[in-house]
């Protein structure tokens, strides 16, 4: 038994981060579906149901060029305040936009019934309080509810993101009182509104020994999905005045029910019960505040002889590196849980590794490399695996990169994601989106001015040359 003093609790949230997808067969297949289905409902004018068919079978095969020229074009389209229609009057165009948030609103609503619910518990027992008299202890473990942060959220911020910045590119969400979108406000109309969405689970447990049920315990928590974020819960669950004299090594924590519905059943239910122990595999749970915008992120630590990085459980996404090695190998997993996103910020003290590193290697599961992850270090070359669709703002700057290849899958590179190296050679898909100089201003022209183009650039003093594929 671990003393509960000594337990470290913490909890799991994004930034979000997505499950990885095996390229097999099926997803192919799914991808083909959806490419058709986004097609359809771009035809019909359902710009909200194209985007999310579009996202979705980029995210289900990234090399499915059409679906990825397709999301990126449309999305980019949107961004821009074209919505594809033509309006005679301001008045028109409002109607048409309120049309475009009903229909996100529904599509989000939507969205979220499909999402799943996982409980995760440590089945070693804590020691509580004692009743000498008595002779009897509170034993409890802890549990941890979360949903599922996988490509039904990743898909659903990108939709959300696209027509949150088309909006804005109209230059009329002020006059027309929407600028709050997708929160409430101004005259937005309530069904042109995300609202946050409440569950509540009721988890019944037995402590055995052996065959023998010593006690049970009943636990109520719940989680809110509000503007598409969300934060899970962790809490104790107790089993009270337990006979001291029963307690052995051969005591088991058995999860009974959720909601009232069978343990064996659940799974039919879009509810996941799992276990992890947390002291065999080096997880210790942490509520940290992880911004300077004052948001807690559900953040986990991660730390055995091999590995020490600090990730959130939802994302799955790696948030630091504890360790001091200029080496640093990302595992695919840590745990149960996949790593499939990287994510940093500008204070090192959050991403911890300034000027350190000169060698990164990542898995495969990579679909996102966020903004600063690997910026200021000394990296003179790193393989971007396939897989990643996007490069965050300055992922990479101010490193000693003098070449780099991105792969086809990748379909958006942030500001300055590459800026501060010494590139000469640049291996690059065609059409993709380019942020605010994520290379240099030169390159940007020559890949414009080459039609976008997928191939090799190289520098010849300031400019670049398409030396072709």
């Amino acid at each position: 038994m671990r003393k509960n003093k000594s337990i470290v609790l913490s909890l799991m949230f994004l930034v979000f981060s997505v499950v990885a997808f095996a390229q097999t067969g099926t997803n192919a297949i799914d991808a083909q579906n959806f490419l058709q289905k986004g097609i359809t409902a771009e035809n019909a004018g359902n710009i909200v149901e194209a985007l999310d068919a579009y996202f979705q079978a980029q995210a289900l095969d990234p090399k499915l060029a059409d679906a990825t020229k397709r999301a990126t074009t449309l999305s980019a389209s949107v961004s821009a305040g074209d919505i594809g229609v033509n309006v005679r009057n301001d008045i028109q165009l409002r109607n048409e936009w309120l049309k475009i948030l009903r229909q996100a609103v529904t599509y989000y609503n939507t969205t979220l019934q499909k999402v799943q619910y996982y409980i995760y518990y440590d089945p070693v027992l804590a020691e509580g309080e004692i009743d000498y008299d008595k002779e009897t202890v509170d034993l409890s473990y802890v549990i941890c509810l979360s949903p599922q942060f996988d490509s039904t959220f990743v898909v659903l911020n990108k939709v959300i993101d696209s027509i949150k910045a088309g909006l804005n590119a109209t230059g009329r969400a002020g006059n027309w009182k929407f600028e709050s979108w997708p929160s409430k406000g101004g005259s937005l109309p309530a069904d042109a509104v995300l609202n946050s969405i409440n569950k509540t689970f009721k988890v019944a447990s037995t402590l055995k020994n052996g065959n023998i049920t010593l006690a049970t315990a009943d636990v109520s928590f719940g989680v809110t999905i509000s503007n598409n974020s969300f934060t899970p819960e962790i809490t104790n669950a107790v089993f009270k005045n337990v006979n001291a004299n029963d307690i052995s090594d051969n005591m088991s924590v058995t999860i009974d029910s959720v909601n009232g519905i069978p343990a064996a059943q659940t799974g039919k239910n879009s509810i996941t019960i799992a276990t992890i122990n947390c002291g065999e595999s080096g997880i210790a749970f942490t509520k940290e505040r992880r911004n300077s915008w004052g948001n807690y992120y559900t953040v986990t630590h991660w730390k055995t002889n091999e590995y020490d990085f600090t990730f959130n459980i939802t994302g799955i996404t790696l948030v630091k590196y504890n360790g001091s090695d200029k080496k640093i190998i990302i595992p695919n997993k840590i745990g149960p849980w996949p790593i499939t996103e990287l994510e940093g910020y500008a204070d090192s003290s959050v991403h911890g590794v300034y000027n350190r590193i000169d060698t990164v290697i990542m898995p495969d599961s990579i679909t996102k490399i966020g903004n600063y992850v690997f910026g200021w270090n000394n990296l003179t070359n790193v393989t971007i695996p396939d897989g990643v669709t996007i490069i965050g703002d300055r992922a990479f700057a101010s490193n000693k990169l003098t070449s780099i290849v991105i792969p086809d899958s990748v379909t958006f590179i942030d500001d300055t994601a590459f800026s501060g190296n010494q590139l000469t050679s640049i291996t690059i898909g065609d059409n993709v989106l380019l942020g605010y100089y994520p290379f240099d201003e030169e390159f940007i022209k020559s890949y414009d001015t080459n039609g976008r183009k997928a191939g090799v650039y190289t520098r010849n003093g300031k400019a670049w040359i398409y030396k072709g594929p």
